[in-house]
């Protein structure tokens, strides 16, 4: 118990400024990624998913 505290303690959360925008807003491209990963076509997700990595990092 004693070791995971002292590694939890040391931990960093990732940050991004627009994962609100990511995740949350109907229009953002997470619902998109989603979507086609569950009714879609699995061969666009590559595309979609560099889409998500831009729009948390811009």
């Amino acid at each position: 118990m004693v070791l995971i505290n002292s590694l939890v303690g040391k931990g960093q959360t990732p940050y991004a400024l627009k994962f609100g925008e990511t995740y949350n807003d109907p229009q953002g491209p997470w619902l998109r990624f989603a979507r086609e990963a569950l009714f879609g076509d699995v061969a666009k997700l590559p595309e979609l998913n560099e889409t998500l990595n831009q729009s948390l990092t811009q």
